[in-house]
């Protein structure tokens, strides 16, 4: 589900997307030095537009009940920018809300029943360098906005940062290696080292390992495809300073584990739906220093989700 790492490299997921979330310019070609598009593989088209939702139903941890909902759209510009190098720009916007039970008893003189309109606002870019026919290199840095409206925008701010290589050992395996990095709110720097694999088993099975990502997937046609996925990630939206916590931290993180359908009904429009369990699931209550008032753990809890992608 939820909140991010660091990523090798990531499998299509259409499950929530995180403040931090580690993207390795994801290479659509063959082991080549032709440019992308001359690759055998599907050409990478120019312009990406995504929208997607999320729900959590219900989640309880003792005495406190939680849902979630949310609902977000992303717009990349792949490019080509020399004969060997390519850049992905991504432009997010994500929007959340938290409907809480039983919570003021456990934060007395905080009422946070319902949280809505945390927003994240993302921008990030991502090359990728072929230098040769077995070897890429790739580097990307992003900023976002994690936020209630009424938050100061400076103190809603984080940044990340990644750096790594990749190796294509024949034309069905590779593997990643790097360092990724981001800010928090109100908290130390995480950094991450990552390694993944990327296998191609048949025509038909793929499997992709690594930190925060690890997945299998089945392309049953060549508009049809099932994937069973497993992702860590985190969220942290600092609430507005005037609200029931002024300036405080919203924190939530967790591993979700889904089954995802995807039909691509034509080459520039895929349709996914996905459903699953969110486990090892925190969420946490912070004054504005960071400071942790509440913490609680719910229970592992079923969520789902569906997605629109456009390509053109």
């Amino acid at each position: 589900m939820m909140g991010s790492c660091a990523s090798s490299v990531p499998s299509r997921v259409v499950a929530p997307q995180p403040i931090f979330r580690l993207e390795t310019v994801r290479q659509e070609t063959a082991r080549t030095t032709k440019p992308v598009d001359e690759s055998p593989k599907r050409a990478q088209r120019a312009w990406e537009f995504e929208t997607r939702a999320f729900a959590v139903p219900s989640a309880s941890a003792g005495s406190i009940d939680s849902r979630v909902s949310r609902f977000g759209a992303s717009l990349t510009w792949n490019l080509r920018v020399t004969e060997r190098t390519t850049a992905a720009v991504k432009l997010e916007t994500e929007r959340s809300s938290y409907k809480f039970d039983g919570l003021q008893a456990a934060l007395p003189g905080f009422d946070l029943r319902r949280v809505d309109g945390l927003d994240v606002h993302r921008a990030s870019v991502n090359f990728m360098h072929i230098r040769s026919k077995e070897t890429s290199y790739f580097v990307g840095a992003g900023a976002a906005v994690a936020q209630e409206p009424g938050a100061a925008f400076e103190d809603s701010s984080v940044f990340n940062f990644q750096v790594g290589m990749r190796h294509a050992w024949n034309d069905s395996l590779s593997t990643s290696i790097g360092v990724a990095a981001s800010t928090r709110i109100e908290e130390d720097l995480f950094a991450l080292p990552f390694l993944g694999l990327d296998w191609t088993a048949t025509d038909s099975w793929s499997f992709q390992f690594g930190v925060p990502a690890t997945g299998v997937k089945f392309r049953a046609s060549d508009s049809v495809s099932v994937a069973l996925r497993a992702r860590f990630e985190f969220r942290d939206f600092r609430l507005e300073d005037s609200g029931a916590m002024p300036g405080g931290i919203l924190r939530d993180e967790g591993i979700g584990v889904e089954l995802g359908l995807d039909w691509r009904p034509s080459p520039a429009i895929s349709l996914g739906v996905n459903a699953g369990y969110l486990m090892n699931r925190e969420l946490r209550f912070d004054d504005a220093s960071g400071a942790t008032l509440l913490e609680v753990h719910p229970d592992s809890s079923p969520f789902a989700g569906l997605s629109l992608k456009y390509q053109i």
